[in-house]
């Protein structure tokens, strides 16, 4: 089976998917995967070519990682929309065709990463990405099943205030996006529950417990590693919760208790979520920073990662093999 690892970024997504390779899911292998850095010494255990597919996928959209105003909604790829309404119709009748043959591109790079860990049953892929296009993957998936992992929005904020100075309120708006999108893209496939605050608190326990989930909803294949194997990984001292100053002073929404709870496994999920009319506002006040960086975003130089982390081609971009 194809194990998914969704949620936020500074969610703990890294330290499952280590567990779960752990159990005995294959991630690839270690020239496959991004290399550890400052912000995760202990590596992200995601494949390189991952994040570039997802980051030219949200590209097609009109959306980045971090700014995702009007999601859901057609975009341009960066075209001025203050273009008049038939010079706009005209701009899209070429843009369109662009993107359907740029999504088809990212189409047959989706295929080849699977075709690469298909012999390797059970695999793990984890991108923090995979919440907003998990869609995209799913239609290539044989047997998908989810691990969501939950962090306190607020944790997630001011890992994302010290690491990369985005402002707590515009992270908490994110967490609520990826959230909402990885709840939505899996409501049709199984699923299990992970905390972050738990693998902390009990790395053991917690990692047991994942286990056992993951066999009840069919993954095979797996074994519980030994408890010294889980302690060596697993950094207790990385729980600085209690430290966090945005956990006295910001408070969360209703909406966003309401998620934590669906997270939390204390209250169902009935029916399709949508982000909260203030979350979308305040993606919509940095809509102009993220047309900027569309019109930056050098998708040619992101295909060429992908073919190179895929060994397609060589990094002075000699074929090396066809799609």
């Amino acid at each position: 089976m194809q194990i998914m690892v969704l949620g936020m970024h500074r969610s703990g997504t890294s330290s499952f998917t280590r567990i779960i390779n752990l159990l005995g899911a294959y991630v690839g292998d270690h020239e496959n995967l991004l290399p550890p850095l400052p912000e995760n010494p202990k590596g992200f255990w995601e494949r390189k070519e991952l994040m570039h597919v997802n980051d030219a996928l949200l590209f097609t959209q009109g959306y980045t990682w971090e700014f995702l105003a009007d999601l859901g909604k057609p975009f341009d790829l960066g075209v001025n929309r203050t273009l008049t309404w038939l010079a706009s119709k005209v701009i899209s009748a070429l843009v369109t065709p662009y993107q359907r043959r740029l999504r088809r591109k990212l189409d047959d790079m989706i295929r080849e990463t699977i075709s690469r860990l298909e012999p390797f049953d059970p695999w793990v892929l984890k991108d923090p990405r995979l919440c907003l296009t998990l869609d995209a993957w799913k239609p290539h998936l044989r047997a998908p099943v989810a691990v969501l992992v939950y962090r306190d929005p607020r944790d997630v904020a001011k890992s994302l205030q010290v690491r990369q100075a985005i402002e707590p309120r515009h992270s908490l708006a994110l967490w609520e996006f990826y959230t909402v999108a990885a709840l939505n893209s899996t409501r049709d496939i199984p699923r299990i529950f992970v905390s972050y605050e738990d693998l902390l608190a009990d790395p053991v326990a917690t990692a047991a417990n994942m286990f056992h989930r993951l066999e009840e909803i069919g993954v095979q294949g797996l074994t519980m590693p030994t408890d010294s194997a889980i302690r060596d990984f697993v950094d207790v001292g990385l729980n600085h919760a209690n430290k966090n100053d945005l956990r006295t002073d910001l408070a969360l929404s209703a909406e966003l208790k309401r998620i934590t709870a669906i997270m939390r496994g204390k209250q169902p999920l009935e029916s399709a979520l949508t982000v909260s009319t203030s979350s979308r506002e305040i993606m919509a006040r940095l809509e102009d920073k993220q047309k900027d960086r569309i019109r930056r975003f050098n998708i040619d130089r992101e295909l060429t990662l992908i073919e190179c982390s895929l060994g397609l081609v060589s990094r002075n971009g000699h074929v090396l093999s066809q799609l």
